[in-house]
């Protein structure tokens, strides 16, 4: 009762009169009226102290006070509640002049979390060297502590450290390494990390396996193309899981592509030509065909510039079950006449997810399994389609799933061609088609 008493009367003298403490001397009187605050009593002196922090701009001095004594009730003997509000504040203002007190919080496996939250996300450099000092001497669950801070911040520098721990016997915390490794993502974090996929331990070649696909992914987003394929490749091998294998694969797909070249913005036609009766925009898609009149021929509508190796994404849909629609690539129009020729992701009926060859052998590749494709589309609704196209190799996805693999066997059938979008002859329908992306497949160097 009497701490409770001595807190309230703190903060009533601190809020009667003037909105903060001036001095000091004034704000450490605060936060040390803290110590014994938890969250059943009332907020006031809490108040009176985010009012402090909220008014110190300007007056370093102030400033530099009030984060001594939050560091000094962080490391205290005070309640749980009161050091948890001295980190969020000390978070807020950053630690500055605080990380001495702080450093030895950071050994501590009772005030590690606290002492990790109050240094956050805080740039300074001393606040990295703090971390990477402490991971080198901490132990136990500091050491944890540690590793998934340095991690979260992304700290190159920590990598030799965090190696060190990655490859040391301590387990629970060779595994954290790891992770953190995974997310700073650079070449030492990658070479590192290539010990740890070795590692006698199945668990931390778990973990490793989860933090090489991650680093492979920053790699990749960091432009290091090469590193992250060969990361990519190494993954995809045989003595991995098939979930590792499976996302290095996609990994590795991705390695190769290039920019993306937005063939439709839901804006205009700049990059298409075609029979504009029948082809326009509504609402953000480009529709071909008619609901209120027969289809009378198949019509397309196709892009200017031809493609060979690409992945192409875009999202499809058709006005009923039974209209007929579909993607050409690598196709040719034929002159005279509205037909095109060449390659067909099928769209419609009994042909969703399938690879036709259109106007040219006129008949079915890759016979998609419809039962299966059933279950993975909304008949009434848009679906992601990607198509890939490379070297001989044609495959496609719906919704994520693939329907199609098909390697070309006649060295005759060109391997490069415009892109169409696809109305088929018949009753009234329309075809809709919207988010049309392509990517090149371009060499590794």
């Amino acid at each position: 009762m009497m701490v409770r008493s001595v807190v309230m009367m703190t903060a009533l003298a601190l809020c009667a009169g003037s909105t903060s403490a001036q001095t000091p001397e004034d704000a450490a009187k605060a936060i040390a009226a803290l110590a014994g605050y938890d969250r059943s009593q009332s907020r006031a002196p809490l108040v009176a102290v985010e009012e402090l922090i909220r008014d110190s701009g300007g007056n370093a001095e102030l400033r530099r006070a009030l984060r001594g004594a939050l560091a000094n009730l962080l490391g205290s003997s005070a309640t749980q509640d009161a050091r948890l509000f001295a980190a969020r504040q000390l978070w807020m203002l950053g630690p500055g002049d605080a990380l001495p007190v702080l450093k030895p919080l950071l050994l501590d496996d009772d005030a590690v979390d606290l002492a990790c939250y109050a240094l956050g996300q805080d740039p300074a450099p001393e606040a990295g060297q703090a971390l990477r000092e402490a991971l080198a001497a901490a132990e136990g669950k500091a050491r944890i502590a540690l590793a998934n801070l340095l991690g979260e911040r992304r700290d190159a520098d920590a990598v030799p450290a965090l190696c060190v721990v990655a490859n040391g016997g301590d387990l629970p915390a060779a595994c954290a390494a790891v992770r953190a490794l995974g997310k700073i993502g650079t070449d030492a974090a990658a070479d590192c990390l290539a010990k740890s996929l070795e590692s006698p331990d199945a668990t931390v070649r778990s973990a490793a396996m989860d933090a090489a696909l991650l680093c492979a992914e920053a790699l990749l987003t960091g432009g290091n193309r090469a590193r992250a394929a060969a990361i990519y490749t190494q993954l995809a091998g045989e003595t991995y899981p098939a979930a590792v294998r499976k996302a290095a694969n996609l990994g590795l797909n991705n390695t190769k592509l290039g920019p993306p070249l937005v063939l439709f913005d839901g804006q205009n036609l700049d990059h298409w030509e075609g029979n504009l009766e029948i082809w326009r925009i509504e609402d953000g898609a480009i529709v071909g065909g008619s609901l209120d009149h027969p289809v009378p021929h198949n019509e397309f509508l196709c892009t200017k510039e031809t493609f060979d190796n690409f992945e192409l994404r875009l999202r499809v849909k058709l006005s009923s079950p039974d209209a007929n629609a579909g993607i050409q690539i690598r196709s040719q129009r034929e002159p005279g006449t509205p037909a095109v020729l060449g390659y067909q992701a099928d769209m419609g009926q009994t042909y969703w997810g399938c690879l036709y060859d259109e106007h040219r052998r006129d008949q079915i590749l890759v016979n998609a399994d419809q039962e299966t494709v059933r279950n993975v589309i909304a008949l009434n609704d848009w679906n992601e389609y990607v198509i890939r196209c490379e070297g001989s190799r044609i495959q496609l996805w719906m919704n994520g799933h693939l329907t199609a693999d098909f390697t070309e066997s006649d060295d005759t059938i060109p391997r490069s061609g415009i892109i169409g979008l696809q109305i088929h002859s018949g009753p009234p329908s329309q075809a809709y088609y919207r988010d049309i992306v392509l990517r090149r497949i371009v060499p590794i160097e």
